[in-house]
């Protein structure tokens, strides 16, 4: 994109993107371009992208553009690379907990089949039987009325205690919508972990009131820990990740924010009004 763009191309890119020129981080074309993949990328729209390069300049192949965009210089995320082995973990867990099931299930599946087959050592002990009793002559005996019926005595009631409504795995606590000065760098919504277990945050999605969404590709959120999601750019770390937006996000006459799991189930919601 450096080498095809010129300045007034990226500016109409920008614009065509919805994306403020003005407010991309750095100096120059490339720093622009920089700040501008990563903030699409950040928010998944880089086939936006490429659909409204394919507008600006039809004469480009976009795809190739896309696949070769991991080109333009970056400052390596440590913090991001630092949390995905514990993403890892999370999954190596879970998988060997479905293992373990499986040989369980095929431990009591095999048992089954053995014993059917008559098995040494696994076949029911026979029940002896009680020699037969000689018949004697009937004598007589006399007839014993059968006893009256008892009625079943009454059991007592057992009160049923209502369940107590639990908080969410990870709640919104706070949103700062209108902080002194730039709202790009000064906005940020503040998440919280209610357990003693770190929470995988892989694939979960914060969404505001006109539908801008925000996904944490790796991150941990340890027990009882908080962390800021900003929404301009920066440089992320276990305390601090970023929206990478060139805008304002939080209305000031009020606003929703919505967080869901890495399979669309919502887990938290926060409204606000002036």
């Amino acid at each position: 994109m450096i080498r095809l763009l010129d300045e007034d191309d990226l500016r109409d890119l920008c614009f065509d993107l919805d994306v403020d020129y003005e407010c991309l981080t750095g100096e120059g074309k490339r720093a622009k371009v920089r700040a501008l993949i990563t903030q699409l990328d950040h928010r998944g729209r880089i086939p936006d992208l490429v659909e409204a390069g394919r507008e600006l300049r039809p004469d480009v192949s976009w795809e190739d553009v896309l696949g070769t965009r991991t080109e333009v210089p970056s400052e390596p995320a440590a913090d991001e690379d630092r949390g995905e082995p514990l993403g890892r973990r999370g999954r190596t867990l879970r998988s060997a907990l479905a293992i373990s099931l499986l040989f369980v299930a095929g431990a009591v599946l095999l048992g089954v089949v053995l014993m059917r087959a008559g098995w040494p050592g696994l076949r029911p002990a026979a029940t002896p039987v009680p020699p037969t009793a000689t018949a004697l002559p009937p004598t007589s005996t006399p007839t014993v009325p059968p006893p009256s019926p008892t009625a079943p005595s009454a059991s007592p009631t057992v009160p049923i205690s209502s369940p107590t409504p639990s908080l969410p795995v990870i709640e919104i606590v706070f949103i700062e919508y209108d902080p002194e000065g730039s709202d790009v760098e000064g906005e940020y919504l503040l998440l919280r972990n209610t357990t003693q277990d770190a929470q995988d945050l892989a694939g979960w999605t914060i969404e505001d009131g006109d539908g801008r969404q925000f996904r944490f590709d790796s991150f941990v959120l340890g027990p009882n820990a908080t962390v800021k999601v900003w929404t301009g750019t920066g440089q992320d770390s276990e305390t601090d990740v970023y929206w990478g937006y060139g805008v304002g996000l939080w209305d000031n006459d009020g606003d929703r924010a919505v967080l869901k799991d890495y399979q669309g189930r919502t887990v938290a919601t926060y409204s606000y009004a002036p």
